[in-house]
């Protein structure tokens, strides 16, 4: 067997792309796409006899490394370039002539795609490639056959090594001659919202397939861990916890409030909903309860945010916590001050009272990345404060973007945070 090196960017932007390298709403989308698609998929693989190179930007945050650490097979290494392949492969390699395949981070592959290449007779400096593959995409998958020059190709690389990279994918008879390895699908390209160069018009490219036979045979995650929402969260801290005292800020059309189970609840709004017909500000001047959970999710304007949680955190019982709605935009415009006709959801500007609530020394809050953000405020000492270097004001959504994962402290499970 030959030795068979798979290379996958992750933040090593393209050529003239634009750098996601610290983008971390880009980011955090593009660890859970690699969590269900590509990372099951190699792990699956019935040949292990590769290597996976991940590469990443040397600009690329901590935490992407801390969450590489759970990646295996997978091996981080950083790349200034994509013409840093041919130094690592020079440096990596133990024999003169090797298979280089390459991945895209969205995508997947079939359990014998590695095998496949491994038991095909190929001579050097030629592509072995896979003509048909499937489309992946809001839950519908469809063949997609006769695409030879797809972004799947494998390499059989001589030194000096030039790596899989050396062509765009669309353009691989340009640098060699092509060798079919099978028929069959072995490839699977991931339709999304952020994928550039895929449109959903690929997911009428041939039949319809089953999902199920997709799934088992790329072994991708087609139902990825769920994450509570709001009224899940909300109740499940009620019932494990023995809280009776509920209070909501900003109910609208009862929605959240109708499914929540405690004893007492409260719901305050000045024009529809809940219990109470006050706003946030005239109810916290004249109540004198306490409550085990408070869910704010009124008028969404970072400054009346913080009003809320400093007159909550009165109100709050000891051992209490307060969420926070709406804390993560995924785009521009969902956090505009207002809501945009250009947008059906709006979460407002309220992830700006959280980076502020980050810094208070006398509260500890992460914010789930689930149901437009969840923040969760506990009444405890901070365990991570952060320090913010401008005014809150001064914040816009380009440093959102750059620092969202770290300044209002992002998790994906709560477990290390608040244990349920």
């Amino acid at each position: 067997m030959m030795e068979h090196f798979i290379f996958t960017r992750f933040s090593l932007r393209m050529k003239k792309a634009v750098d996601r390298s610290t983008d971390e709403t880009w980011l955090r989308e593009r660890v859970q796409i690699l969590n269900q698609f590509l990372l099951p998929s190699l792990r699956g693989q019935t040949c292990r006899n590769f290597r996976w190179i991940l590469m990443v930007s040397p600009s690329t945050p901590e935490w992407i490394r801390e969450c590489s650490k759970d990646w295996a097979p997978a091996e981080v290494v950083e790349f200034e370039s994509h013409e840093g392949i041919s130094a690592f492969l020079e440096r990596e390699a133990n024999t003169d002539q090797i298979l280089c395949s390459r991945i895209d981070s969205d995508d997947a592959v079939a359990e014998t795609y590695v095998e496949d290449l491994q038991k095909t007779e190929a001579k050097a400096q030629e592509w072995l490639v896979f003509p048909n593959g499937v489309v992946w995409g809001n839950g519908r998958c469809c063949e997609f056959k006769e695409e030879p020059q797809n972004p799947f190709p494998t390499l059989v690389d001589v030194r000096p090594f030039v790596g899989p990279y050396c062509v765009q994918h669309n353009a691989l008879l340009d640098f060699a001659p092509m060798r079919r390895v099978s028929d069959r699908p072995a490839w699977l390209i991931h339709v999304h919202q952020n994928n550039i160069s895929n449109g959903p018009n690929l997911l009428n490219r041939g039949p319809e397939l089953s999902t199920s036979k997709v799934t088992a045979i790329f072994h991708i995650d087609s139902k990825p861990e769920k994450r509570m929402k709001r009224v899940e969260l909300i109740n499940t801290l009620i019932e494990r916890n023995g809280f009776q005292n509920y209070l909501e800020i900003g109910c609208a059309k009862n929605k959240t409030f109708n499914q929540v189970q405690a004893a007492n609840k409260v719901g305050v709004d000045p024009i529809s909903g809940g219990t109470v017909r006050k706003t946030s500000d005239e109810f916290f001047a004249q109540s004198k309860e306490t409550f085990d959970v408070i869910f704010i999710d009124g008028l969404h304007h970072w400054e009346q945010v913080l009003r809320d949680v400093e007159n909550g955190l009165g109100a709050l019982s000891p051992k209490g916590v307060m969420i926070l709605h709406d804390c993560l935009p995924t785009a521009e415009v969902h956090q505009l001050r207002e809501p945009s006709p250009q947008s059906r959801a709006w979460t407002g500007d309220v992830w700006k009272a959280v980076v502020e609530l980050r810094g208070w020394p006398h509260i500890d809050v992460a914010v789930l990345n689930s149901d437009w953000g969840l923040g969760v405020i506990l009444n405890r000492p901070n365990t991570a404060p952060f320090t913010l270097d401008k005014k809150i004001e001064d914040l816009d959504w380009h440093w959102f973007q750059l620092n969202s994962q770290t300044a209002l402290r992002v998790v994906d499970q709560l477990d290390t945070f608040c244990p349920l």
